[in-house]
């Protein structure tokens, strides 16, 4: 539900975005994990752009390969556990391009 632009839950409190942290990419081969904190129980999606505004997508949304923390589900999608945070795993390539990577809430 959105009030005056913002996000809310059932009880009417603000969801802030999610926070992206500890971003590990090994150039040789693209492998890469992300945390992603949220609140308990959310789920989310990445999307990897080469632009910083998102308009036209690489990957949407990117496969995952992993989850150490939080659960993985149907390949693409991460729940956070009962601390809101999910740890990933995935894979950006070893091309050597410029890549921006979101985590967007999925309901």
């Amino acid at each position: 539900m959105r009030i005056n632009g913002f996000e809310v839950n059932e009880l009417g409190v603000a969801i802030g975005p999610p926070e992206l942290s500890g971003l590990t990419y090994d150039a040789a081969t693209g492998d890469s994990t992300v945390t992603i904190t949220g609140a308990p129980g959310d789920r989310f999606k990445l999307v990897e752009s080469g632009a910083l505004d998102f308009l036209n997508p690489d990957q949407n949304p990117v496969p995952l390969t992993a989850a150490t923390t939080g659960t993985l589900e149907n390949g693409s999608e991460v729940v956070t556990d009962g601390e809101g945070i999910a740890t990933v795993g995935f894979n950006l390539g070893a091309d050597g391009s410029r890549s921006f990577i979101r985590a967007e809430r999925l309901p």
